[in-house]
């Protein structure tokens, strides 16, 4: 399978680049939003991000790798969980990174991820019903089937600790992710 090698900020990172729209994440996606490495570059040992919408892994891999934090990593889109798994595998981060095919929302349900592009590496999915990032009805490329769970009912139901810093980008769906992570939100140890 086709991978880039990247060096970012003398940290060595290997992402798998199936095609053209996987291509992106290590040509341009470090450079897109330097302010969240800086913030990344901020953990320490002992924290525990959450990347809440994680694609192909990206900002999962840099955490762990630079941070050497425990991620808990959320991605419901099959072909972008794939590619996070592969990515994990491929650096090594394993024991450092588990990845959940799950979209965080305000309810446990069954429903539909509505895809706005059939590719990997895509993004502007939604969970729920077929609206674009901007909450404006859009035709789906593909309806794929999902399920998802408030953030609080799987740290109470101990399934993933507390976590010290958040990273949320679900592209329209932000609103429900923060609405079922409520209590997680007021805890003390969230830093960020």
């Amino acid at each position: 399978a086709p991978e880039a090698r990247v060096s970012v900020n003398g940290v060595d990172i290997t992402l798998f680049v199936p095609d053209r729209t996987a291509v992106y994440w290590p040509r341009y996606g470090f450079a897109s939003e330097p302010g969240t490495l800086a913030w990344i570059d901020g953990f320490g040992p002992g924290d525990v991000l959450y990347d809440i919408g994680a694609n192909v892994g990206m900002y999962t891999i840099w955490a762990a790798a630079t941070a050497g934090v425990r991620v808990f990593a959320f991605e419901p889109e099959s072909q972008n969980f794939a590619l996070l798994n592969r990515n994990i595998i491929a650096n090594d981060l394993g024991d450092r990174i588990t990845a959940y095919c799950v979209a965080l929302n305000d309810k446990s349900e069954f429903g539909n991820l509505f895809l706005s592009s059939f590719v990997e590496g895509g993004s502007c999915h939604n969970f729920g019903e077929s609206v674009n990032f901007h909450l404006k009805p859009m035709k789906a490329a593909y309806r794929q089937g999902c399920f998802s769970v408030p953030l609080d009912q799987l740290i109470a139901n101990g399934v993933v600790p507390c976590p010290t810093y958040i990273k949320i980008d679900v592209d329209g769906n932000e609103h429900k992710a923060i609405t079922g992570a409520a209590e997680t939100l007021k805890n003390e140890k969230l830093k960020s």
